[in-house]
């Protein structure tokens, strides 16, 4: 079975630049691996996987789990020993995703590694979409934190701001950016989401 990787932590916390150094060491190493990118994150270089530093390493972009799966089958002579994927939350459906991920552990064996990132927790605090599953599944978890943008503390959540002031609930959860304008590292703390509690509560209702 592969090793499976998670490197979990808010926006900021240098997540993509941990991929893109594991990358860096792939590649000087002559060892076969393939870098995956999910098609939705369109805000920096399309075919490429980049921090917010400004680092970048090539990847192949899918729109989803099944073409994750076949580009990794297409690439298979010489099957890859390393697979690396960035911003896990947004493939969708999340349950084939945990499958995909399930399925290249243990049917392909020349894979050792899988080395995977993301977003356990959208901007409400709410888990998003398969990455907790996934960090379940993690042999070896990687835990990072940023610096916090109010009291400087140490920062899991992703603050998103709307014209400056926490967003709402209501917002949808899928809205890519990355820019420091729209988006900032709070503590728990300090991590504010408006209508939160009529949210919650609505959730609860099934509404």
């Amino acid at each position: 079975m592969a090793r499976i990787v998670f490197v979990d932590g808010p926006m900021f916390a240098g997540k993509t630049e941990h991929l893109i150094a594991e990358a860096a060491k792939l590649s000087a190493g002559g060892e076969r691996f393939l870098v995956f990118k999910p098609a939705l994150d369109s805000r920096f270089e399309r075919n490429a996987i980049c921090s917010h530093d400004g680092y970048s390493f090539k990847a192949i972009v899918v729109d989803g789990p099944q073409r994750l799966f076949s580009k990794t089958l297409q690439n298979r002579r010489p099957v890859p020993r390393t697979v690396i994927v960035d911003e896990v939350q947004f493939f969708q459906p999340a349950e084939l995703m945990v499958a995909t991920v399930a399925y290249l552990s243990t049917k392909m064996p020349a894979i050792e590694t899988i080395i995977l990132a993301g977003l356990t927790r959208d901007f409400r605090g709410e888990p998003f979409g398969a990455a907790p599953q996934l960090k379940e599944m993690a042999d070896q978890v990687i835990e990072l934190t940023a610096k916090c943008a109010v009291c400087g503390g140490p920062a899991t959540r992703s603050q998103r701001l709307i014209d400056g002031r926490p967003a709402s609930w209501f917002y949808p959860v899928v809205l890519v950016g990355g820019q420091k304008e729209g988006y900032e590292p709070r503590c728990v703390a300090h991590h504010q989401v408006r209508y939160r509690r009529i949210g919650k509560l609505l959730k609860m209702a099934g509404l």
